[in-house]
C-alpha cells in the first residue's frame, strides 16, 4: 500500500505542517489497515520508507510489536541506484 503525505495527490492537508510523530501514527494506521483486510496475514506486514520514509518506518516499528519488518533505504541509495541504471 502506499499512500499520499498531506497535501499532495488526492489527500488534503498540508505535510509541512506534519510532526515526526503524526507520520509515525499514520504510518501505523496503513499498518493496522492492512492488516484487518481479508487474506493478509497480520504477522507479516511490515514497512518499506524512502530518504525520510526510512526513519518514519525506523520509528514506528520501534514503538510497535505488530510491524513485522522495515525496509529502510536512504536518499543515497536511490541516487546510487537511479545513476547505476542510467549507465
Amino acid at each position: 500500500m502506499v499512500y499520499d503525505s498531506p497535501g499532495t495527490g488526492s489527500s488534503s492537508g498540508n505535510a509541512l505542517l506534519q510532526s515526526s510523530a503524526d507520520r509515525v501514527a499514520e504510518a501505523l494506521c496503513a499498518v493496522a489497515y492492512v492488516q484487518s483486510l481479508p487474506g493478509i496475514r497480520s504477522t507479516a506486514v511490515g514497512l518499506f520508507g524512502g530518504s525520510e520514509g526510512a526513519n518514519v518506518a525506523l520509528m514506528a516499528c520501534a514503538g510497535n510489536n505488530g510491524v513485522a519488518f522495515v525496509i529502510p533505504v536512504s536518499i543515497l541509495d536511490i541516487l546510487r541506484y537511479s545513476a547505476e541504471k542510467k549507465g
